[in-house]
């Protein structure tokens, strides 16, 4: 269940980049706007396969799992995904 949907107001990602990631309340800043227009499908409907547009850097700040504030940049494959 979403925690928003419960009236909490926190967010938890994770991501395995090479070794487990735990994102707490992430913030994305996207630097330079730059985008790039990548095919995206959706599991509700397979077979269905349209182009949409993503950052192509993104700056991710948040908290890791010791509430240390972290920042992490991604680009393309990895912005895109995040």
């Amino acid at each position: 269940m979403a925690a928003p949907q419960i009236g909490v107001q926190k967010q938890i990602l994770y991501m395995y980049i090479n070794h487990p990631v735990i994102f707490l309340n992430p913030r994305l800043e996207f630097p330079d706007g730059a985008q790039m227009e990548v095919p995206d499908d959706c599991m509700s409907f397979p077979n269905l396969l349209v182009q949409v547009m993503r950052y192509k850097c993104c700056i991710i700040h948040y908290a890791n799992m010791e509430h240390q504030t972290c920042k992490m940049e991604l680009e393309e494959d990895l912005s895109e995904l995040f």
